[in-house]
C-alpha cells in the first residue's frame, strides 16, 4: 500500500510530513488533504485579513502528487466612515 505524505505550508510557516500516512489511492489522500485544509481554515482564518494555506501530497516521498491552496483575502472597497 502506498504512504502518502503531507507537507503543509501555513502563511511563512512550513511543516514538512516525516511519517505518512499508507492509503489505498490518491483519491483517499485527496479527502483527508481536504478535511485537513478545512480544520487549519478554521483555526487561522479569523484571525486573518489575508492569508494562504497549502496542502502538498507526495506518494512515497516523491515529488508532490496533488497541492491544494487554499486563498482568504478582505479587501475594503468603501472608504472609512467619517467620525
Amino acid at each position: 500500500m502506498p504512504r502518502y505524505y503531507f507537507h503543509i505550508r501555513n502563511g511563512p510557516f512550513y511543516s514538512p510530513d516525516k511519517k505518512g500516512c499508507e492509503l489505498q489511492c490518491l483519491e483517499q489522500a485527496r479527502e483527508l488533504a481536504t478535511s485537513a485544509l478545512v480544520e487549519l481554515a478554521r483555526t487561522a482564518l479569523p484571525a486573518s485579513l489575508a492569508h494562504e494555506i497549502v496542502i502538498e501530497v507526495s506518494e512515497d516521498d516523491r515529488e508532490p502528487a496533488l497541492r491544494m491552496t487554499l486563498k482568504f483575502e478582505i479587501e475594503r472597497l468603501a472608504p472609512d466612515e467619517l467620525p
